[in-house]
């Protein structure tokens, strides 16, 4: 960023106190922006014809500031560059008639240059001639305005630094959130099983269809189902092993009963 204050005979904001010319800009410019407001003023003008005529000479540092003038609504303007920040103007009304008091000359346009560090720059104007509206000369002198061009400030820069930061601080925050959120409690729930014998069931269907039309178009559907059971053996008491032996062994203790009566 860039400043410039306007100091010298017009003062902080105020009028000259005295018969002078002067370069009257605002009080602060930003770097690389133009005043296209602020004028050459004839202060403090007495004469009751005014201000017909003038020529001047501006002088300014050009690596500071840079001005252009053009005429304004009462004077026609010529201007020569000189080049190295030194300009002459001059201007002149075909109006007969004037007024007193604080009369603007000339529209400057003032743009404040790049600087690497604060810097001050004087706009110096010094008065060749200047004549009322009769061709009178007036009593008037030039005189220098200072302007103070401070460089950019890298303040922003650095705020904009900050806030990043601010940002990676809060991505680093979320990620351990995330982290924090693997920690939850495990339950473990056991559930017994009964085993119990293994049934199968097998069924097998076929279904086919089959349709034809006129426009030869054959449709054809197939659905096979099977279902097997099968079961494990099972034990009845038929099968029960030696029901031989116990059978032989009843048929001989009749046996041996009978032959006992007999005897």
């Amino acid at each position: 960023m860039c400043a410039v204050m306007l100091v010298g005979a017009v003062g902080m904001g105020g009028a000259a106190t005295g018969k002078t010319v002067s370069a009257d800009t605002v009080s602060s410019l930003q770097e690389g922006n133009s005043d296209s407001a602020a004028a050459l003023t004839a202060y403090n003008v007495d004469d009751s014809d005014g201000v017909g005529s003038y020529e001047l000479k501006i002088s300014y540092d050009d690596s500071k500031v840079d001005i252009s003038v053009s005429g304004n609504s009462r004077f026609d303007v010529e201007t020569t560059d000189h080049g190295n920040g030194e300009i002459t103007v001059v201007g002149y009304t075909g109006n007969t008639s004037g007024s007193t008091g604080n009369i603007s000359l000339a529209d400057l346009t003032v743009t404040a240059q790049s600087v690497d560090s604060d810097k001050s720059a004087d706009i110096k104007v010094e008065v060749e001639d200047i004549t009322d509206t009769k061709g009178n000369l007036l009593s008037h002198t030039g005189d220098t305005t200072t302007l103070q061009v401070k460089a950019e400030s890298t303040d922003d820069d650095d705020d904009d630094d900050d806030d990043d930061d601010d940002d990676d601080d809060d991505d680093d925050d979320g990620g351990s959130s995330g982290s924090a959120g693997g920690g939850g409690a495990v339950t473990t729930t056991a559930t017994s099983t009964t085993s119990t014998p293994q049934t199968t069931t097998t069924t097998t269907t076929t279904t086919t269809t089959t349709t034809t039309t006129t426009t030869t178009t054959t449709t054809t559907t197939t659905a096979a189902t099977t279902t097997t059971t099968t079961q494990e053996p099972t034990t009845t008491s038929s099968g029960i092993p030696g029901f031989g032996v116990v059978v032989a062994l009843v048929a001989l203790v009749a046996l041996a009963l009978v032959a006992i009566r007999r005897d």
